[in-house]
């Protein structure tokens, strides 16, 4: 066989295009596996953010019903304890109803004569008091009955009023409780979400 110079051997190009071809193989499949294992790292790190996320999240939401729940329970414990104390006030106040209108019990006030009697010099060195004797008016059983009415709604009003104070300071403790657990947990997660923002 004899030698030819300057013309390539068809068997020469199709072994170098075989080589070629399985080298550009190698090297796309080498860079491909390390480009899809970068993915699965960084897709392995989102799914692990996500699942903290995700019990964040659950964790927060049962920190606000267990809140919800207790601050329910509370408010239906103050309003059944108001409504035993105007219920007992109320029969007390029956009663006593009852006794001043019927004559059983009288109310009076304190009053002072509008005409003072003169006291001679003498019998003024002797009195013990430091003004005039202090004399009471005794009220007619209605009028009674309804200065004690008037007194009852005052009362009424002032317990209705610690209620409303009892329940402000149940949801403001409630409130200062979830703030302390589901707000500083959500700020956890926040961080993370920024120290990692894959």
């Amino acid at each position: 066989m004899k030698k030819q110079t300057g013309v390539i051997d068809w068997q020469t190009v199709i072994v170098f295009s075989a080589l070629m071809t399985a080298l550009c193989i190698s090297h796309g499949w080498s860079y491909r596996k390390g480009f899809t294992a970068r993915d699965l790292i960084a897709q392995q790190d989102d799914a692990k953010r996500q699942a903290a996320e995700r019990t964040e999240a659950t964790r927060q939401g049962e920190a606000s019903r267990t809140a919800d729940n207790q601050l329910r329970d509370q408010a239906a414990t103050l309003a059944r304890e108001l409504q035993e104390s105007k219920d007992h006030a109320k029969t007390i106040e029956a009663e006593r109803d009852r006794a001043l209108r019927d004559g059983r019990q009288r109310l009076s006030i304190r009053a002072t004569s509008c005409a003072a009697p003169a006291i001679p010099a003498e019998r003024a060195a002797q009195h013990a008091g430091p003004g005039p004797q202090e004399a009471r008016a005794e009220l007619l059983a209605e009028d009674a009955a309804n200065l004690a009415a008037i007194t009852a709604d005052a009362e009424d009003a002032t317990r209705e009023l610690n209620s409303c104070i009892d329940q402000y300071n149940a949801a403001k403790q409630a409130l200062d409780t979830w703030k302390t657990t589901v707000w500083k947990g959500a700020q956890h997660v926040e961080a993370a979400k920024s120290a990692n923002p894959h």
